[in-house]
């Protein structure tokens, strides 16, 4: 669309609005008003969100409502759900909501539906095989270990889903690698027996460096323990949109197992990308994964602006960044379980939406993408917390919590109150007269998420909303969030000193730096 966020008429009344929100305090916002928490809360199956520790009114977001609305949100969302080729940049679909859709949703070609279909039948099977021993390494023994090999959305979106969940199957150890560092895969493998190991190679395009490196080093640590290169294949499974380079690269044919170009790979856990975590949760649990996000999408889909959750936390972080001027976004789930959950989200949020570029090539002059980091609690209050209460730079805080437990583990309790104690104290915050070192100013906003217990569909959702919410956030910027240009500039520079290192004449066209550090590697190794 042709106009700019900030030339949008809800934009400067948003404008016109923010110098009343910006001085008050929080503490004075639920002082004036009784009906606060029922006003900016919401809830959604066994998703309950209190968003009513953030600046805002009514009135706040019935004019990001009104945004939403100027800046054609709705159009949007439908091209999502739709598969038009809304991945501009690329110029494909970024259909993921298709993997995890019911069967009858008409707005999905049949051709489509049937390949996911296929494909989650056939990670089925390989799941009853393997738990039952009918798949076999080199020397005729049932594989016991499986080893999921892929980096970024092919390895974090999986990795916490089979870290959340928990492997259920007593034969199959299941482990993740992604590191391009030999150590990582070597300490995987350690106590790994070669003979009855698998190797998922998780990969979109299956040239990724980090993954194709270790999936090499893989095979040549199968060859050191004795296996043939005609028994190779069995030891190896291919999860990829492009078969041809899979199969070119030694896969089996019929051990590949099939996503497509309109699945991003921060998007692909829904998919056969996340064959390794598939595999130790089990088929019920995915499919109720799968059911998670479903809920979350239909909600997405059919909730006006004003009570859709994806949309309101996204209003509410486009209000923090663009003008409070927060750059920084902390998610703290008091849950062990979701420990991963930080890290999956600082890709999802910042390699969406770490642009700089309007979707029509035209640079804009908003923040886009704050910071996303994070931790575990109760663990984080002992580590970044006391910036938090006290520090120079206000970060919005993202908590979540289940609400049951064990009720005569005082631990679980305790857990709780403690991430219920966190919020209100960034809040209220305290004033101790003549200790002024003590005190501590509140009035720092977060959101607070809480749900029964986690369970496969509790994650689910839990995902699917960020997914929305960045989203949301996306299309209000007027960013392209299913692209990655940074990081394939990465590869891309990764591939051109690798040349260079074995061609030292070429290198003249590098910078002083770079050349200066490519000679002390090449001294230090005896590359020269």
């Amino acid at each position: 669309m042709n106009l700019r966020l900030t030339e949008a008429r809800a934009w400067q009344a948003l404008t016109e609005h923010f110098p009343e929100m910006r001085d008050q305090h929080l503490r004075n916002l639920f002082a004036a008003d009784p009906e606060r928490v029922r006003c900016h809360t919401l809830e959604v199956g066994p998703l309950y969100a209190d968003f009513s520790k953030q600046p805002i009114t009514a009135t706040t977001l019935d004019l990001f409502a009104r945004l939403a609305d100027e800046m054609e949100l709705s159009s949007a969302r439908k091209q999502l759900f739709n598969g038009a080729n809304i991945n501009v940049t690329e110029n494909r679909a970024a259909l993921h909501t298709a993997l995890r859709a019911a069967d009858t949703d008409a707005s999905l070609a049949a051709e489509t539906q049937s390949a996911i279909r296929h494909e989650l039948a056939r990670m089925t099977d390989l799941h009853r095989r393997l738990t039952i021993g009918q798949v076999t390494g080199f020397s005729g023994q049932a594989i016991s270990h499986v080893i999921h090999i892929g980096i970024g959305g092919s390895d974090l979106g999986p990795r916490l889903l089979a870290e959340a969940l928990g492997t259920q199957q007593t034969n199959l150890d299941i482990r993740f690698v992604a590191n391009l560092d030999p150590a990582d895969l070597e300490r995987t493998l350690a106590d790994c027996a070669p003979a009855r190991t698998l190797f998922i190679i998780s990969s979109k395009s299956f040239t990724t460096l980090e993954t194709r490196s270790n999936f090499d080093a893989a095979r040549r640590w199968l060859q050191a323990a004795g296996c043939h290169d005609a028994d190779l294949q069995r030891h190896f499974i291919a999860a990829t949109a492009s078969s041809d380079t899979a199969i070119a690269a030694g896969i089996d044919a019929n051990n590949i197992y099939r996503f497509w170009d309109w699945v991003g790979g921060r998007y692909s856990v829904w998919s056969a990308a996340g064959l390794g975590a598939f595999l130790a949760v089990g088929p019920a649990s995915f499919e109720q994964f799968l059911a998670g996000a479903r809920r979350m999408d239909q909600h997405f889909r059919d909730s006006d602006w004003r009570h859709n959750l994806p949309a309101l936390l996204a209003f509410i972080s486009v209000w923090q960044v663009n003008f409070f001027n927060y750059g920084s976004h902390a998610i703290v789930p008091y849950d062990q379980r979701l420990s991963r959950l930080p890290d999956y989200l600082c890709q999802l949020v910042m390699e969406s939406n770490g642009k700089s570029l309007r979707q029509d090539g035209q640079p804009i002059d908003w923040q886009t993408a704050p910071v996303t980091w994070g931790g575990v609690g109760s663990n984080a209050q002992h580590s970044f917390f006391q910036a938090l209460h006290q520090g120079t730079r206000v970060v919005p805080v993202d908590f979540m919590a289940p609400l049951a437990g064990d009720a005569s583990d005082t631990r679980q309790r305790n857990l709780l109150l403690s991430c219920l104690a966190q919020s209100r104290a960034l809040m209220c915050g305290q004033h101790h007269p003549g200790e002024p070192q003590r005190d501590c100013p509140g009035n720092r906003p977060s959101n607070t998420l809480l749900y029964p217990q986690l369970s496969a569909e509790v994650l689910g959702m839990l995902l699917a909303l960020y997914e929305h919410k960045t989203f949301v956030q996306a299309q209000l910027w007027q960013i392209n969030p299913f692209d990655q240009w940074g990081v394939e500039l990465g590869k891309s520079m990764t591939r051109e000193l690798a040349q260079q290192v074995e061609t030292p004449a070429s290198n003249t066209s590098l910078d002083a730096s770079t050349r200066s550090l490519l000679e002390r590697y090449r001294a230090a190794t005896g590359a020269e």
